[in-house]
């Protein structure tokens, strides 16, 4: 039977020898009780090692089913969504730089308001991940994450440790799903003809219990386009921690852009 020694045992002189008491009754003093968001702040967030790739994954709109590949087009944004596109390109630039590769990310807008981001050697990678062809969508083939990708492992399998808690990919890829989806000054993040992306961004919402939520909501709008809607509370800990991984993408993020 192992025993502990604890920082505030104190050494008896046992015959010339020192030996540690153990404390053998825990008070009120010894026990600290911590909020949910602290929680999490110390077991989650502090200690994450974001996957910038699984965050590219989570920021890709998949319309109609799935990711339409392409050798240079990583995804294309709407008229409303170049603040989102520029953040996009930080994480791209943040990708690139880690594998210490010159970058070739090109952000366009177009002359309609519509941007999209190239770079072909990203789309190389997502190609190696995306491997499930599940629809063909007006003459596009729509793709998916193959069932044996590391995003669907537990934290046991992925790591080979039972002792950890988190799959830090899922985590990362939520961020990306946040970064994209969420609605402007709203704790709510829409999926727009993406109801398989919500699902899936639903089971991981679930799987870290929704950041300490009691409770989160999801509506489903059954017009043109169908959306789903997941709706958290105004301050659930999530918030600061992805406006926090913003601030340090933007730093990375090349403020030209092509027209």
């Amino acid at each position: 039977m192992c025993s502990e020694t604890r920082p505030n045992a104190k050494p008896k002189n046992v015959g010339g020898n020192l030996k540690m008491t153990k404390k053998t009754k825990y008070t009120e003093n010894d026990i600290k009780s911590v909020d949910t968001s602290e929680w999490f702040k110390i077991r989650l967030f502090q200690n994450a090692e974001i996957d910038t790739l699984y965050v590219i994954m989570g920021c890709l709109q998949e319309y109609f089913g799935g990711y339409s590949l392409d050798e240079e087009t990583v995804d294309v944004f709407f008229v409303d969504e170049f603040e989102k596109a520029k953040i996009f390109q930080g994480i791209c630039e943040h990708y690139l730089k880690s594998l210490n590769t010159e970058s070739d990310i090109k952000l366009i807008k177009t002359e309609t308001g519509h941007s999209y981001l190239q770079s072909k050697i990203i789309c190389r990678k997502l190609k190696e991940h995306f491997s499930y062809q599940e629809l063909d969508f007006l003459n596009h083939k729509c793709y998916r994450l193959s069932e044996e990708n590391d995003l669907f492992k537990t934290a046991e399998q992925l790591y080979g440790d039972r002792n950890k808690m988190f799959n830090f990919k899922r985590y990362s890829y939520l961020l990306g799903v946040l970064i994209k989806n969420k609605l402007e000054n709203k704790p709510a993040i829409n999926f727009a003809n993406a109801g398989h992306k919500a699902e899936l961004a639903i089971k991981i919402l679930k799987e870290f219990d929704a950041f300490g939520e009691d409770t989160f909501r999801v509506d489903y709008f059954f017009r043109v386009p169908h959306v789903t809607r997941i709706t958290l509370s105004d301050n659930n800990a999530i918030w600061s921690e992805l406006d926090e991984y913003k601030k340090r993408i933007k730093t990375t993020a090349n403020s030209g852009y092509k027209k």
